[in-house]
C-alpha cells in the first residue's frame, strides 16, 4: 500500500511538471511575449493530404524607452505586445497596468518591479523636496498608474 501511494505521488508530480513545462517557450521568459506560444496545425494540399506544421510567434528585438527608469530597454517582444505598448502609451504604462498572469515572463516581472521601485523613489524624493506637496504624494499614490505623459496621476480629491 505504501509503494502504491508513493507511485501515485510520483505520477502526480510528473503530471504537474509536464503541464508546467509544456505550455510556454523558454525564450518567452526572457522577453515580453504576451502569452503567445508556438502553435501546431496542418498544411492541407489540393488533394486534402495533411502534413503537420507549426507557427511561431512573431518576435522582434525592440528598444523602448522607460520614463520611470529614464533609460532605453532592449528586449525581445512580440508584435502583439508592441501594439499594446503603443496603445496604452508606453512601456511603463503597459507593465504597470497589466496583470502578472498576462505579462507571463520573469523578465517582464523584474522590469515591472524596477519601474515600481523607481517611481516610489521619485515620489519620496519629491515629497522630501517640497513639504507643501507632501500631502498629495503618499505611499498609496506611489503605486498609482502613470499618465500618458509619464507623470504620476494623483487620485481625485475625496469630498469631505
Amino acid at each position: 500500500k505504501d509503494s502504491n501511494k508513493r507511485g501515485s505521488r510520483v505520477r502526480d508530480m510528473l503530471r504537474d511538471l509536464v503541464t508546467v513545462t509544456r505550455g510556454f517557450l523558454g525564450r518567452a521568459q526572457r522577453g515580453l511575449y504576451g502569452g503567445k506560444i508556438k502553435q501546431f496545425g496542418n498544411n492541407v494540399s489540393h488533394s486534402h493530404r495533411k502534413t503537420r506544421r507549426s507557427w511561431k510567434p512573431n518576435v522582434q528585438t525592440a528598444t523602448m524607452y522607460s520614463d520611470a527608469l529614464e533609460t532605453n530597454v532592449t528586449m525581445r517582444v512580440t508584435t502583439y505586445v508592441m501594439r499594446w505598448i503603443r496603445k496604452v502609451g508606453g512601456l511603463d504604462n503597459y507593465l504597470l497596468n497589466t496583470r502578472e498572469d498576462k505579462i507571463d515572463s520573469e523578465f517582464g516581472m523584474k522590469l515591472k518591479k524596477q519601474i515600481q521601485d523607481a517611481l516610489a523613489q521619485k515620489a519620496t524624493a519629491q515629497a522630501q523636496n517640497s513639504p507643501a506637496s507632501a500631502e498629495s504624494v503618499t505611499p498609496a499614490t506611489a503605486s498609482a498608474p502613470i499618465g500618458l505623459a509619464g507623470i504620476l496621476v494623483p487620485p481625485s480629491p475625496q469630498p469631505s
